[in-house]
């Protein structure tokens, strides 16, 4: 695998009270690589500085290395040809997500329009494969409703077909299944797998579950207080965990033990 992303000392404050603090990283080509820690750790923020989304009154220090750029120094108008091409973002909330004022259609062809220059009829066409990749069984309908007209499940179906569909280098899953149930939940996680096997998308997985991010990552980014504690490849957690906080989060994870068994 070839190194595709570097963070070097990433530092945000916000109002001038620092909320990261010296994160770095990388994620090689094709990694599946899990930012997890509780509310408030700064996972979010890291990943939206990736993605130069921050809120107005953040500000970001360091160096974010992609494919040899630093997406902290580039002009915007170059940002804006990476941003939704080159590295997407599943937002937490796939209903709220999704503009309620568009259909479907155009939330999935717009961008397809825009970054690989797809006239409406091919971008549609494309629009109903991609819906069809992520478990949508009547995708023609899907594209002509609006986000309240479908479910939650659905919607979170749709943004991750909006979000390969421009077959992109790296994937920002922020907390991606959070407002879904359980059975859902792993129909989503599946998908996501199939389709990043089929492109070769790195992701990044942001989620406070770290029982989920062992079914789904590499390796681990342990995230507490705004600083990475530590790194762990996924199936290495339970041998090679030292930090006290990933200690803590891994006695958090639900277990049947042998005595309730009978």
């Amino acid at each position: 695998m070839t190194k595709l992303l570097e963070v070097r000392e990433l530092n945000i404050k916000i109002f001038g009270k620092p909320v990261v603090k010296n994160v770095s990283f990388e994620v090689e080509s094709g990694e599946v690589f899990g930012l997890v820690g509780e509310s408030g750790a700064g996972k979010s923020l890291t990943g939206k500085a990736i993605i130069r989304l921050l809120p107005p009154e953040a500000e970001a220090a360091g160096k974010i290395l992609f494919k040899g750029n630093d997406l902290l120094s580039i002009h915007e108008k170059a940002m804006r040809k990476i941003r939704g091409k080159e590295i997407t973002l599943i937002q937490q909330d796939p209903v709220t997500s999704l503009n309620p004022s568009f259909k479907i259609k155009d939330q999935i062809t717009d961008i397809m329009k825009l970054h690989l220059g797809l006239t409406s009829k091919e971008a549609e066409e494309r629009a109903v494969e991609l819906l069809k990749k992520v478990g949508i069984t009547s995708p023609e309908k899907v594209l002509h409703k609006y986000p309240h007209q479908i479910s939650g499940g659905m919607c979170q179906r749709v943004m991750i077909a909006i979000a390969f569909a421009c077959e992109p280098s790296l994937v920002i899953a922020d907390e991606p299944t959070t407002a879904l149930d359980v059975i859902t939940q792993a129909l989503v996680i599946n998908l996501m797998k199939q389709i990043q096997r089929q492109y070769n998308t790195a992701i990044i997985f942001i989620t406070h579950n770290l029982a989920l991010a062992l079914n789904i990552c590499d390796r681990i980014a342990v995230m507490n207080n705004g600083s990475i504690v530590e790194v762990l490849d996924a199936d290495r957690v339970f041998e090679d965990a030292r930090h006290e906080y990933t200690l803590s989060l891994l006695t958090s994870i639900p277990t049947i033990e042998k005595s309730f068994i009978r």
